[in-house]
């Protein structure tokens, strides 16, 4: 039997989560405070290139596939060059690889000790019980940290390893093992993320109804007779309309990124790089930096160089002090560097979770929200960036599932 579906929120999510009640044959409304669709993930196309103003890939799932057959498009496969990863050291790029062999002589660690999780334990001393100082400073704090824009000590290894066993029984290369199964790298598209954006919205303008301007403050606005909920907007705004329900002692926080994407005649690495991770005690403001032109094709114009700062934002600065901090850093890491032919700043204002402990709690207090209001015809469904884990691909998933 078809069900009404109404899905709170037009972003990538919401989009996710239409194309799967769509293609079960329910009848969907989506409600979108704003006059488009999209939400965080767009790019934007500039003299230069593509600026990807969030995501800039996705990775390629059994779902996904499906999903892009579906809306007919063609995703874009990495260059080769991007396999090579850099840490800077504080004096120079070093291969990644030069520091997993270090990782080697940790065996014990990855193959055969059975890993557990401390109630309240941080993924700094998670990963320093297991690693030890040295391995967890120099190689997993830039390589997690870099991904999730915090430090280690602010983040939860049950929420960024939201899948994992940590009830003693796996290892962490069994972890690790299932949790990449049904996942075959990172992929993009032609015309960047903000592509996939414009052909599921394509796909569905026909098969589903669509409200803009339309948001709620309480839970009480929904109509009872929508069938299943699914809520897809930001972690700020769930917080406030569950605010009610949600116990003092769970709150969850968001963090703010400022992203810088720089086009220029010269390039920062001297080989092409996926990018460059930088630990937190070296000489560098950023977390990272992403060389979009070695990563994907049809990123840069006449030969340009394309690449994406990311930085930690702990108070508003003007853009022209993000620019400086950019700039210092290039030149720490090539002297040489030639002034930039543009550069475009992103500031994401408390967009981004911070998946410490309290977002961990915040779901568990989430899976019963949802099985407490669940009835025969009526259901409440949460997905997000904030829902165990961080990825477009996790978020299309817990769509399908």
């Amino acid at each position: 039997m078809n069900q009404k579906v109404l899905i709170i929120g037009g972003g990538l999510t919401g989009l996710f989560h239409a194309y799967a009640e769509n293609k079960k044959g329910n009848f969907v409304t989506i409600w979108e405070k704003s006059n488009q669709l999209g939400g965080l993930v767009s790019t934007k196309k500039v003299n230069e290139g593509l600026v990807e103003l969030a995501a800039n890939g996705i990775l390629f799932t059994k779902n996904l596939k499906i999903l892009l057959d579906d809306i007919n498009l063609i995703p874009l496969s990495p260059n080769r060059e991007s396999k090579r990863r850099l840490i800077w050291d504080g004096k120079k790029c070093q291969s990644i690889i030069f520091f997993a062999l270090v990782l080697v002589f940790k065996f014990r660690s990855i193959f055969i000790r059975k890993i557990s999780s401390k109630p309240g334990q941080n993924l700094y001393f998670f990963f320093e019980e297991y690693f030890g100082e040295w391995v967890t400073k120099f190689i997993l704090e830039p390589a997690i940290g870099g991904i999730y824009g915090a430090t280690l000590s602010d983040l939860s290894p049950k929420i960024v390893f939201s899948n994992w066993d940590f009830s003693g029984k796996k290892s962490i290369f069994q972890n690790i093992r299932i949790s990449l199964k049904s996942k075959k790298g990172t992929i993009s598209f032609q015309n960047g993320m903000g592509e996939l954006v414009e052909k599921l919205e394509e796909h569905l303008k026909n098969k589903i109804h669509i409200e803009y301007n339309k948001s709620i403050n309480h839970i009480d606005q929904i109509p009872k007779e929508s069938g299943k909920i699914f809520f897809c907007i930001p972690l700020e705004e769930i917080k406030r309309i569950l605010s009610p329900w949600l116990p003092l002692d769970i709150r969850p926080t968001t963090h703010s990124v400022t992203t810088i994407t720089r086009f220029s005649k010269d390039r920062t690495t001297e080989k092409k790089a996926f990018g460059i991770l930088f630990p937190r005690n070296t000489n560098i403001s950023a977390f990272g930096m992403l060389q979009n032109s070695d990563i994907f094709a049809y990123r840069s114009n006449n030969n340009l160089n394309s690449e994406t700062w990311i930085f930690p934002h702990v108070k508003k600065k003007p853009e022209s002090e993000w620019l400086r901090f950019m700039e210092d850093d290039r030149k720490t890491i090539y002297p040489n560097s030639k002034e930039a032919e543009n550069s475009y700043i992103k500031i994401w204002e408390n967009t981004f979770p911070v998946y410490n402990n309290h977002l961990y709690d915040f779901n568990l207090f989430l899976d019963q929200f949802e099985k407490d209001h669940s009835q025969k015809n009526f259901s409440i469904m949460f997905n997000g960036n904030y829902r165990r884990g961080i990825g477009l691909s996790a978020i299309l998933d817990r769509a399908l599932s």
